[in-house]
């Protein structure tokens, strides 16, 4: 992926949110060796939690582990231990992503005011499921099965 913006991120790297930027440029510094270890243990991985599902068909689970942070807040305390707000927002969806597993979030409810998601995940190719499972949710998130 860093080819695609490396001509721009050289050129003009002022183009770019400075987190993204920062992002990419870590990315460069990784070696095709630790790439392809990388792409191997996320291989294993993918293998061990497909396995998990072979008793149930969605998982279901908080989206982010905290509630919407204020407008440019970059910190917030996640059980007494600081940690990046972007790092908080992604923790619970990323893994799903790296290992190519469908997942989707619904509102479910409010905590002090504030939205609150739920996210379904399943096995690719079971796509139907997730709505399936979307659908019999309420407005107030409240899972019916």
């Amino acid at each position: 992926m860093i080819e695609v913006h490396a001509g721009r991120m050289a050129q003009a790297p002022g183009l770019f949110d400075d987190e993204v930027l920062e992002r990419l440029r870590t990315a460069a510094t990784v070696s095709r060796g630790r790439y392809a270890r990388a792409m191997g243990a996320r291989s294993r991985l993918a293998e061990t939690v497909r396995s998990l599902f072979g008793h149930d068909d969605v998982l279901a689970m908080p989206t982010v582990p905290i509630t919407a942070p204020a407008l440019g807040r970059r910190e917030v305390d996640v059980n007494g231990t600081p940690v990046a707000v972007r790092d908080a927002l992604l923790s619970l969806t990323s893994p799903w992503n790296v290992l190519g597993l469908p997942a989707l979030s619904i509102t479910a409810g409010t905590v002090d005011g504030l939205p609150v998601g739920l996210q379904l995940v399943c096995l690719p190719g079971r796509e139907h499921l997730l709505f399936q499972t979307a659908a019999l949710c309420t407005s107030t998130g409240e899972v019916h099965v």
